[in-house]
């Protein structure tokens, strides 16, 4: 078993935890601080369109937390499938003497397709969940920003706002979305670092 994990999958896990404390890390902590610092200047600005704002991300987020448990179980499936795959290409080194021998390869062949088709089968499967996803999380953003232009159009109309002050709401909109964006996905990044760090961790408690 532990031959198995140490391999390919095993080094990508390794890859996956390294790049997420050396890059995401540190830009989650300067997507949190642009956060804060334009959330309090938008809310100085307008406090509906803060709250709009702020509930419409709020929708994002948990969309995104919802298909946690399904990332994982997608990547831990994944993970398998490729543990055996790799695990596959060394028995074929390895007993590739017995297997001309005894005359055994289509059998070994066979094994090699079916583990082929399931990552296959996987890999698409975690496609369709990203696609599910963006849909869904690009039709809150859709609804969030609709309402912001509507609240910000119908307080210039009011004149209770000023074009400049409408302009300057809108650009602190758009200096929002990006940390928002990498905020999200420092999350996604955690789980995925806490499924690879309980891989090893395995590992380790074995040995």
């Amino acid at each position: 078993w532990i031959n198995k994990k140490f391999c390919l999958p095993i080094l990508l896990d390794f890859d996956r935890i390294e790049n997420i404390m050396l890059t995401s890390l540190f830009n989650a902590i300067l997507a949190l601080l642009s956060l804060i610092i334009f959330s309090v200047i938008l809310a100085v600005y307008d406090s509906t369109i803060f709250w709009i704002f702020i509930i419409g991300s709020a929708l994002y987020i948990i969309c995104v937390l919802f298909f946690w448990e399904i990332r994982k179980k997608m990547d831990i499936r994944y993970y398998e499938h490729l543990a055996q795959n790799q695990s596959q290409w060394v028995e074929f080194v390895t007993k590739i003497t017995d297997i001309k021998s005894y005359g055994y390869g289509n059998a070994e062949r066979h094994k090699w397709e079916n583990i082929q088709a399931g990552l296959f089968k996987t890999r698409v499967l975690m496609l369709n969940i990203d696609q599910v996803q963006n849909v869904i999380t690009n039709l809150i953003v859709s609804v969030r920003d609709a309402l912001v232009i509507y609240c910000a159009a119908k307080a210039v109309i009011s004149s209770s706002m000023s074009i400049g002050m409408m302009a300057a709401v809108l650009y602190i909109i758009g200096q929002l979305k990006a940390p928002l964006t990498n905020m999200l996905h420092f999350l996604v990044s955690l789980q995925l670092f806490s499924i690879s760090f309980n891989r090893i961790s395995d590992i380790y408690k074995i040995k």
